[in-house]
């Protein structure tokens, strides 16, 4: 009976160890986080500070000027509703970066309009991303020196979808620092589609340095007064695809080439560079669609032209010409 009795002590130990264990174990549910001015969290920023892993944070539509916030959470959802959230920045960013700091993973943002980020270093942000997995949908970025920054983490993966970036830049003409719509550091993967961009002055309107780049389905321009330079920069080459964008480079252009690759130099394991299905107008005189600085030959498909040429007065633009394939001049 003793021996019995042992045993059901050890057994019924196990048996609530093994409860316990679970219990700890086991995450704790994700909370709806409500912003607005009708909620306790009257700013994004407060719910910033509480939110924790998992959560669900949902922003009443409205303006939220002079907010700025870091969030460091993974598996976070930030999504306005019943319209936009506007969030415009202060005159002084105290974290002297961004409007937002995105720190953890797998974080998803949408319905959010940034404005105004503008910091002594001359690269305020809307978005400075530091993190992982980043995905942006329906969002907004117009007047900030940068868009949308992201440092250099080769874990990094960031996906744009529906989003519109309008006239990010320096105040001045200055090409030192200029800004950029978008400008991707050196990061794992980086996609953007289904999106506006124009108005960059001076920089670029999409710059990517990811290992692997996907731009899709944009109309990318520019629109006067402002000049860009590249409409597509990929500076240090990678694994890219340039795949049914409607491409538009004006005449005052402060470069006349539409799309740079490999200009600083290659920095990843694969590069490949595949340019089809696009739409290429440029009023430049001189107008280029591709510029290729490296001995990776480009696969180029089913592409339309309308004044733009492949050569740089009379130099060709590396291998581009040996690998044309149906293209159709308008």
């Amino acid at each position: 009976m003793g021996r019995e009795r042992f045993f059901a002590a050890i057994y019924s130990a196990a048996f609530f160890g093994l409860i316990f264990w679970c219990v700890q174990t086991v995450p704790s549910q994700a909370d709806i986080l409500h912003v607005g001015p009708n909620h306790p969290l009257k700013y994004p920023s407060h719910a910033a500070r509480i939110a924790k892993d998992g959560d669900l944070i949902l922003i009443d539509a409205g303006h939220y000027d002079g907010d700025i916030a870091v969030f460091t959470q993974n598996r976070l959802t930030i999504k306005a509703i019943n319209g936009m959230a506007h969030i415009k920045a202060p005159k002084r960013i105290s974290n002297g970066k961004a409007i937002w700091i995105i720190k953890g993973s797998d974080v998803w943002i949408s319905n959010i309009h940034f404005s105004g980020a503008h910091v002594p270093d001359r690269n305020g942000a809307g978005i400075r991303h530091v993190g992982g997995k980043l995905t942006i949908s329906n969002c907004h970025f117009t007047a900030n020196q940068i868009g949308l920054l992201s440092y250099n983490n080769m874990k990094g993966d960031i996906h744009i979808q529906s989003s519109r970036f309008a006239n990010n830049r320096l105040k001045d003409d200055t090409q030192i620092n200029p800004g950029h719509n978008v400008y991707i550091g050196r990061i794992g993967n980086f996609v953007i589609e289904d999106s506006i961009i124009f108005g960059a002055h001076i920089g670029h309107q999409v710059k990517s340095r990811a290992a692997r780049s996907i731009i899709r389905r944009n109309r990318i321009f520019d629109e006067k007064p402002h000049v860009s330079s590249y409409l597509i920069d990929l500076p240090n080459g990678g694994d890219a695809l340039i795949e049914d964008n409607d491409l538009y480079q004006g005449p005052d252009a402060v470069n006349y080439t539409m799309i740079s690759y490999g200009a600083e130099r290659r920095l990843h394991h694969k590069n490949a560079l595949i340019i089809q299905q696009n739409k290429f107008k440029n009023d430049a005189s001189l107008g280029l669609a591709l510029h290729n600085h490296t001995d990776v030959v480009p696969r180029m498909d089913n592409n339309s032209l309308d004044g733009v040429t492949l050569q740089k007065t009379g130099e060709l633009i590396n291998k581009v010409v040996k690998t044309l394939r149906t293209w159709t001049e308008q």
